[in-house]
C-alpha cells in the first residue's frame, strides 16, 4: 500500500481501515508512521480478539473463514469443479 501511494504521488497521507482491514491499517500505521498522517479504524478489534473470534473458522476446523486465501482452491470451487 506504501508503494502504492508513493507511485500514486502521495509521501504522506490518512489510511483508513474498517473491521480485518483495520489490523492492515494499523500495521502499516506503525511500520510507516511518517507517511501515515492520520488513522482511522471502524469496527476494528485487537489482533488477539480477531483470533479468538476465528478459532472455529479456521483452515482445517470446517469453517470457510480463510477459504477464499487458499492458493487456486476457491478458484476451482467457484469455477464448480466437483474434485475441488
Amino acid at each position: 500500500m506504501l508503494k502504492l501511494m508513493k507511485l500514486l504521488g502521495h509521501d504522506r497521507f490518512v489510511v483508513v481501515g474498517h473491521d480485518r482491514g483495520s489490523l492492515t491499517a494499523f500495521r502499516l500505521t506503525m511500520d510507516h508512521p511518517v507517511a501515515v498522517s492520520r488513522l482511522i479504524i471502524v469496527d476494528g478489534r485487537p489482533v488477539l480478539e480477531h483470533l479468538e473470534r476465528a478459532a472455529g473458522n479456521l483452515p482445517g476446523t470446517g469453517g470457510t473463514g480463510f477459504f477464499f486465501a487458499q492458493h487456486e482452491k476457491p478458484e476451482r470451487a467457484i469455477l464448480t469443479d466437483p474434485t475441488a
